[in-house]
């Protein structure tokens, strides 16, 4: 069971996620060579040709939302930027999936707090500004 951790052929929901740890998330699962799964949205999948195709598609879907906002939050840009940059990139490979359009505010702001070094959540209060270095995806 992956839950919201793993979809296919539906949007991810990065919203109080942490992209720079998502990744080696997706690489540990694998390591225990899955032959099902239950993703986040949908029916099971069974197989392991079925799992992978997951896998890659969830990775996939991470790189193009924080690719983006981050290559935005480096060079000081705005959050709105990041937005278009992320529609940019997002758009011809996922709007047409389920959620993608409700998951996109949540993603885009998640990604772009996440690259300024915004360990928590935006919601939540906190006294620091925690930098850290996002893994690859």
């Amino acid at each position: 069971l992956t839950g919201d951790i793993v979809e296919y052929k539906a949007a991810c929901y990065c919203g109080d996620g942490h992209f720079s740890d998502w990744g080696n998330t997706l690489d540990n699962i694998k390591s225990y060579d899955p032959t099902a799964i239950a993703p986040g949205r949908g029916d099971a999948l069974v197989g392991v040709e079925q799992v992978d195709a997951a896998l890659d598609f969830t990775r996939d879907f991470l790189l193009n939302t924080y690719r983006p906002a981050a290559a935005v939050a480096a060079r000081g840009g705005s959050l709105k930027e990041a937005w278009d940059a992320v529609r940019a990139a997002c758009d011809p490979k996922f709007s047409d999936v389920p959620i993608y359009e409700h998951c996109l505010p949540f993603n885009v702001t998640r990604a772009y707090d996440e690259a300024l070094g915004m360990a928590r959540l935006r919601h939540r209060r906190s006294g620091q500004r925690q930098r850290r270095s996002p893994a690859s995806i």
